[in-house]
């Protein structure tokens, strides 16, 4: 914003008012509201070893959804402390990522 611009803004945000019948103009000030608001989650989630990962992450979003918010992520299966590959086999411990 140029110092023109920027000028312009602040006059169209100041507030007339009268003190001692003379006029004098205050600035109004503008509160920021939040236009997104996120939280990061870091976690584990147990389920019954039954439960496949494509039934919990349908699950999840389906809840994350049913709320009217939206998920950016991924999920990786652990068993026993130890990351799934996609192949099945056992993957990193997960504390070696620490």
């Amino acid at each position: 914003m140029n110092c023109e611009k920027t000028h312009l803004y602040k006059k169209q945000h100041q507030q007339p008012i009268e003190e001692d019948g003379q006029e004098k103009t205050i600035k109004r000030r503008k509160r920021r509201s939040a236009v997104r608001k996120e939280f990061e989650i870091q976690g584990c989630i147990e389920v019954p070893p039954e439960v496949t990962e494509d039934e919990f992450w349908n699950a999840f979003i389906e809840f994350v959804e049913s709320k009217g918010w939206s998920f950016g992520g991924g999920i990786r299966e652990i068993q026993d402390g130890y990351y799934i590959l996609a192949d099945g086999s056992r993957g990193q411990y997960v504390l070696d990522e620490c």
